[in-house]
């Protein structure tokens, strides 16, 4: 997910090989062949941290192997977190489905579910990372206004956390009950 951008420009007739070394980690070559003009190339974000990143962008021309290296300083966004059900006071009743997606550069370590700011470790997800569903059960809630927070965390070299989250108000009723 992780793209970098930019422009080349080399006289005609001239290729160039582009490698990024992130932190001092091992060249990853972006483009065998990359002719002159604007790039937007993917790569692997394994090596980022949250902050103070390294980017060394090298690029060797073909005829005389000549070398350029620009170096840059980047700091990474967390995780985007993005909730599609419930929408937004949304009444439901029965089992209610959290679900959604995660958008992050970092690999994510876990994504959990907090209900009314406290976490739900026994929810578990039920989708494939990055996306999410968690199943609430009908026993677990009382009728009323619930909040359903959702936090993805981040992969990170260092003690840091890093995380983002995004949280939802639904109205829970109980569904009408029929005597005879």
């Amino acid at each position: 997910k992780a793209q970098i951008a930019g422009t080349i420009d080399l006289p005609s007739q001239q290729t160039a090989k582009i490698e990024l070394i992130i932190n001092n980690s091992t060249a990853q070559a972006l483009s065998a062949n990359q002719t002159s003009g604007v790039f937007n190339l993917p790569f692997s974000g394994a090596s980022l941290k949250p902050s103070n990143n390294t980017l060394a962008i090298k690029t060797t021309s073909n005829p005389g192997a000549v070398t350029q290296t620009q170096l840059e300083k980047i700091n990474v966004a967390p995780p985007s977190v993005t909730i599609t059900a419930p929408s937004a006071n949304q009444t439901v009743n029965g089992a209610v489905h959290i679900t959604g997606s995660v958008d992050s550069v970092l690999a994510l370590s876990s994504i959990q579910l907090a209900l009314d700011g406290v976490n739900q470790a026994n929810i578990p997800n039920t989708a494939a990372s990055p996306n999410f569903d968690f199943v609430i059960p009908s026993s677990a809630l009382a009728a009323g206004s619930h909040t359903a927070t959702v936090t993805a965390f981040a992969s990170t070299t260092t003690a840091v956390a890093f995380s983002g989250f995004q949280s939802r108000t639904f109205i829970y009723t109980l569904p009408p009950k029929i005597s005879l």
